[in-house]
């Protein structure tokens, strides 16, 4: 079995042998993959196959499966600073709503009632985001 872009795996990328929940952000060449885990936001380059396996299905899972299953979600930021090597830059609390994934396991979001205003959230911050949105 291969894997595919965008899909929703378990990988390792810490030496203590555990899998933990992740995204495949980009087959290589050589066969092993960039794998990005959402609760920690770190991305890792070259996982073997080996060190990846599918979900055990439940119900969480299966809403939130790959990254198109996201596309039109809706989620409240409280006010994000957001800190690039370039600048700081600071917006107001608002509801956003994912367009669509972007490179550097970013969404591209729009806020709510503006066109004009799309931002670019880190995915497992997203994703964390919409779980609390849709607990309220």
């Amino acid at each position: 079995m291969f894997y595919q872009v965008g899909q929703s795996v378990n990988a390792k990328h810490k030496d203590d042998g555990k899998f933990y929940g992740a995204f495949i952000s980009c087959v290589n060449v050589d066969g092993t993959y960039k794998v990005y885990f959402t609760e920690d936001s770190i991305q890792v380059d070259n996982v073997e196959h080996k060190d990846i396996k599918l979900p055990i299905a439940t119900k969480r899972q299966q809403s939130f499966g790959n990254w198109e299953k996201y596309i039109g979600k809706l989620f409240y930021d409280p006010g994000t600073k957001e800190n690039t090597k370039k600048k700081i830059t600071e917006f107001q609390p608002g509801e956003f709503v994912v367009l669509c994934v972007v490179c550097d396991n970013n969404f591209l979001c729009g806020r709510v009632g503006s066109e004009k205003e799309e931002y670019p959230f880190d995915i497992g911050y997203v994703l964390k985001r919409i779980r609390k949105y849709e607990e309220e």
